[in-house]
């Protein structure tokens, strides 16, 4: 795991919840592959109960870059922390044409 993030609005503050990239546990076969991969995933960690509480995988053949958090509009982060979107960009190697 790499990269953890939180709501930007809570630095320097306790927080419950970061969200981290996870790294490929396997590298893929080809070429192609090896020269894409990044992320496989990325988890929802849970620092007061000291574990993963969320977890989101990709497709074999998809990789991404490390994830970012953006609150819901309207929402308070101090009342209601965890209430946002993980925003990251998937990339598929096996469906380019390029």
């Amino acid at each position: 795991m790499e990269f953890p993030v939180i709501d930007q609005q809570l630095i320097g503050r306790k927080q419950r919840y970061t969200y981290l990239a996870l790294f490929k546990a396997k590298l893929p076969d080809d070429q192609v592959g090896r020269d894409n991969v990044y992320f496989d995933g990325c988890l929802k960690y849970d620092l007061w109960d000291e574990e993963i509480v969320g977890r989101i995988d990709f497709k074999e053949t998809e990789s991404a870059g490390e994830v970012f958090y953006y609150k819901r509009d309207g929402s308070d982060p101090h009342t209601d922390e965890d209430n946002g979107y993980l925003m990251s960009f998937v990339y598929d190697y096996k469906t380019d044409k390029s």
